[in-house]
């Protein structure tokens, strides 16, 4: 299993969008509580047609209004 860093931002009225330190993958979902199934289901969408990387060290910047999830797949 490999951990891949989720980078989560909120702003008023907004779902939250999730974006996959690293790689070019988005997501959003409506509540924290589906933040960490939407993150598996754009990596595993990724999957589908890119090997995904070892992401192992990387350096995330974040906003005021941004968090950081880790995702097993």
């Amino acid at each position: 299993m490999t951990r891949y860093t989720a980078v989560v931002h909120k702003d008023t009225d907004t779902d939250y969008g999730i974006h996959i330190a690293g790689l070019p993958l988005f997501s959003s979902a409506a509540s924290i509580d589906d933040v960490p199934m939407r993150a598996q289901a754009a990596l595993r969408l990724f999957a589908e047609t890119e090997p995904l990387p070892d992401l192992a060290s990387l350096d995330i910047e974040l906003d005021s209004a941004a968090f950081v999830v880790e995702v097993d797949i």
